[in-house]
């Protein structure tokens, strides 16, 4: 859909559908022709409408012979009524990207060209956020950056140092008023998000320095729209430390109804935000915390599945020295402890202080399961995975992973090792266990307490669907994602086939399935990132957001935008970055699958964490818009958003 003018009428004027702002305009022999209305003067028009801030202005354009070198016509995005806008200047020696306001040129961009007069060019102009794109005959030719104008309509302008000079304008072709810009070929065309295999290496940077937490954009590659989450001042109590995504991918950062989500700072505050999908906008909850409500959790918490207002977390009881899980209700502002790990282990941790962690929860139906792990003073130190269903303890089943017992009755594997985390699926039987040093996974199905050790093509990073888990294996290249049902953990299928061109196993990638669901299989979303100052040739889907399809009908990965979080130090043991597996992405879905969180140093471009314990880059929050709706079986559509 696209608003078009091919000026194929008797003239002389342009019509209802455009509006002159500078000079006269005419339409002669299918054609449209600007006039200025004296020597050097300005003359533009600009089409009629409601436009949306995202848009582009594309024509055929033909200077005359004689127009001189100071003359110039071209295409204008953002125009208002007094001729203010962004435009593209096409003169014989270059492509130049200006934006005029009060009647004043001011330079942003140009690139050398060789034009010739009497010679027709297409020319396309886009605005997306603060990122301003030109096209000369479909091929990309400059990028420039600007924040003045936020409105406006596409429309043409023009200079001439003769009066009888006209520069000729024809085939006119816009967004459509409440439509998003198809971007020249690029994605965001109305159909689908992109699925090439296209190789598409980083574009400028946008200056997040200068744009802080509210700020929305499109990113400048594949049309999605985005928003920035957070910014370092927050928390007045805490300027400048990072605010992150949940830790373990796969954890559920989002409520069951997609209105709300939680994220963390360098100090381990917990913040949940209130999220208006209609107008793309996240907030801090009021309550009496720094600056809204900051949830009193010691461990990252975990939202529950079926109750949006429910969210839990871990917890001390009495003087501080036995850990606790219990739950946040948002409704009744009110905190419920539901156990500690005395009640299970009596004599855990020796007595001393006591911890828990991955507080997970699942459900089928109305019914929710909740499991954690704990007994150690670390990760990488707990033996014990506690699992009931929500409001039965009497139910309780407590697996100890060095004595190879449940409830304390041995079971029929022997494992003997201690946890480094865990997640349940989302119809929570069954319990995906990862142990101490080893990241090829077990499965433990509570229903028959058997335990299964993934070790077909086992390996990577992974996440939970409904009954179902994926990994990103790596064993054969780092795009290998394995898909296998966890009623049959040892029989898998690769989720992308063929393998890009170029080989290699220096990107890996954490992801989350949280919009799984008993319907199908929805896709799963994955950030990919360089690591380790990995040296091999860019390929498609680095430092990428993407979903990738899991029904098996056939391969495909729809690719939504540049995370922007330089990864490469993560793994190189760098003492300027000291904790790099925060930079990351991290990215954690809305159950309905139309947004998704994930976290961004944003090119190193976010200034210093001071609460980190060395030296580190800041990280945010950012989101994007998946741009479709619910998922079964894959996305359909590409939904047309609001205007921003």
């Amino acid at each position: 859909m696209s608003f078009i003018d091919t000026f194929d009428r008797v003239g002389p004027d342009p019509g209802a559908s455009w509006e002159t702002v500078a000079g006269s305009a005419w339409v002669i022999a299918s054609s449209l022709y600007l006039k200025p209305s004296s020597t050097y003067a300005y003359t533009g028009i600009r089409a009629v409408g409601t436009f949306p801030s995202d848009q582009y202005a594309e024509a055929v354009i033909r200077m005359p012979s004689g127009a001189g070198d100071s003359s110039y016509a071209g295409v204008a995005v953002r125009m208002g009524p007094s001729g203010d806008c962004y435009k593209v200047r096409v003169l014989p020696t270059a492509i130049a990207v200006y934006k005029h306001l009060s009647g004043v040129d001011v330079y942003l961009a140009d690139v050398a060209a060789a034009l010739a007069l009497d010679t027709d060019y297409t020319i396309r102009i886009t605005v997306a956020g603060i990122t301003l794109t030109v096209r000369l005959n479909a091929a990309l030719v400059l990028t420039a950056t600007d924040v003045s104008l936020s409105e406006g309509n596409p429309g043409f302008h023009a200079l001439t140092g003769q009066t009888s000079l006209f520069p000729r304008f024809d085939n006119f072709e816009s967004t459509s008023p409440g439509v998003i810009d198809p971007g020249g070929g690029q994605p965001g065309d109305g159909s689908t998000a992109n699925t090439t295999r296209d190789i598409i290496t980083l574009p400028p940077l946008l200056p997040m320095s200068v744009l802080g937490a509210g700020f929305k954009f499109t990113d400048p590659i594949f049309r999605s729209r985005m928003l920035r989450v957070t910014d370092g001042g927050v928390l007045a109590t805490a300027l400048n430390a990072s605010y992150r995504t949940t830790s373990s991918s796969p954890s559920r950062g989002w409520n069951a109804a997609s209105t709300k989500f939680f994220i963390v700072n360098t100090q381990g505050t917990v913040l949940p935000y209130a999220f208006d999908a209609s107008t793309m906008t996240a907030s801090r909850i009021a309550g009496s915390g720094d600056g809204g409500l900051v949830l009193a959790f010691n461990t990252e918490p975990e939202f529950s599945r079926n109750n949006a207002d429910l969210i839990y977390g871990g917890w001390v009881r009495g003087a501080g020295s036995e850990a606790t899980v219990r739950s946040y209700n948002f409704a009744t502002n009110t905190y419920t402890e539901i156990l500690g790990v005395r009640d299970l282990v009596p004599t855990v941790d020796a007595g001393g202080r006591t911890y828990l962690r991955g507080i997970s929860s699942g459900s089928n139906g109305s019914s929710e399961f909740l499991a954690f792990t704990f007994g150690g003073v670390a990760q990488d130190a707990d033996h014990y995975i506690a699992y009931w269903p929500a409001g039965n303890l009497g139910a309780m089943k407590l697996m100890d992973t060095q004595a190879s017992t449940i409830n304390g009755v041995a079971m029929g594997t022997t494992l003997g090792w201690n946890v480094h985390n865990i997640q349940m699926d989302q119809s929570g039987r069954f319990i995906i266990i990862t142990k101490q040093n080893d990241s090829v996974t077990w499965v433990w199905d509570t229903n028959g307490n058997t335990v299964s050790h993934n070790t077909v093509d086992g390996g990577g990073h992974e996440a939970a669907g409904w009954q179902a888990l994926v990994n990103n294996a790596n064993n054969s290249d780092s795009a290998e994602w394995q898909y296998r049902s966890l009623f049959a953990p040892m029989t898998t299928r690769e989720l992308v086939t063929p393998y890009p061109t170029i080989s290699a196993f220096g990107t890996a990638s954490h992801a989350n399935w949280n919009n799984a669901n008993a319907t199908g299989d929805q896709p799963l979303f994955a950030g990919l990132y360089r690591y380790n100052h990995d040296a091999y040739a860019w390929r498609e889907w680095d430092d990428e957001i993407i979903g990738i399809r899991t029904d098996g009908l056939q391969v495909t990965v729809w690719r939504y935008c540049h995370h922007r979080s330089d990864c490469s130090v993560f793994g190189a043991g760098d003492p300027a970055h000291v904790n790099a597996f925060y930079y990351t992405p991290r990215p954690n879905v809305s159950p309905d699958g139309k947004f998704l969180i994930f976290t961004s140093n944003w090119g190193f471009s976010l200034g210093d964490d001071p609460f980190e314990w060395g030296p580190n880059k800041r990280q945010d929050v950012f989101m994007v818009e998946l741009g479709y709706g619910e998922l079964v079986h894959g996305p359909g559509p590409l939904a047309i958003p609001a205007p921003f």
